[in-house]
């Protein structure tokens, strides 16, 4: 699916991007350094805080799944209620038992769109970029060779390694990935994750020229 409209940083639009949070899943204390929480509830009190101080109405909101695990509903409620009112919603491999009731999903009023993957473009230093966002890391993505970026959670930080020594612009925005933890939030917003890709590019002008040179121009 592709979103219709093009989202324009260069005038101001706050936007923000998350992924596993998981939200009431005690076992994904486990993953390390990204949950240093001495129990699930301090976890679940961190992230609805950090939503609350950090989001507000007018922003845009992309969750890239796994958001809850288990979740009572009214919880679910208590927790969606601080989206902005532009939220998207990509679903991971654990989101459809947590938000879905005999196939129909129960949160969708909290949602502008729930997709499997959404592409998205996004007006920046004046370059019109393409991204793709999924739950999963790909290979290969739509317009892959052509520029645009990959944007994925699921891994929690296990293949930061590979995403930062391919030349693939591909990144994990995930709670216990790399970027979220020098983000210091797992909330990231958008210009940061592009600016983190834009340093694999040094020397060219854009996205674009960077991987027509890097594939000699075949699409």
């Amino acid at each position: 699916m592709k979103l219709k409209k093009k989202i324009n940083l260069d005038e101001g639009q706050r936007v923000f991007l998350m992924s596993d949070l998981h939200y009431g899943h005690a076992n994904v204390l486990k993953f390390g350094e990204g949950r240093n929480f001495s129990n699930l509830q301090e976890m679940n009190q961190y992230i609805k805080d950090t939503l609350s101080k950090t989001i507000k109405p007018e922003d845009i909101l992309f969750d890239l799944g796994d958001l809850f695990w288990k979740t009572p509903q009214e919880e679910l409620s208590e927790v969606c209620s601080l989206f902005p009112h532009e939220t998207y919603k990509i679903l991971g491999n654990h989101d459809k038992e947590s938000l879905y009731i005999g196939g129909n999903p129960i949160l969708g009023k909290y949602f502008s769109g729930i997709y499997d993957i959404l592409d998205i473009h996004v007006i920046y230093r004046e370059e019109d970029t393409m991204i793709t966002l999924s739950h999963y890391p790909f290979l290969s993505w739509n317009h892959s060779h052509w520029g645009s970026l990959g944007i994925h959670g699921h891994t929690h930080g296990n293949i930061d390694t590979l995403n930062s020594d391919s030349p693939d612009l591909r990144v994990d925005i995930g709670f216990d990935g790399a970027l979220a933890k020098e983000t210091g939030s797992f909330l990231i917003p958008l210009e940061k994750v592009i600016d983190h890709l834009r340093k694999k590019i040094s020397g060219k002008s854009s996205f674009r020229e960077y991987k027509l040179d890097f594939y000699g121009g075949k699409s």
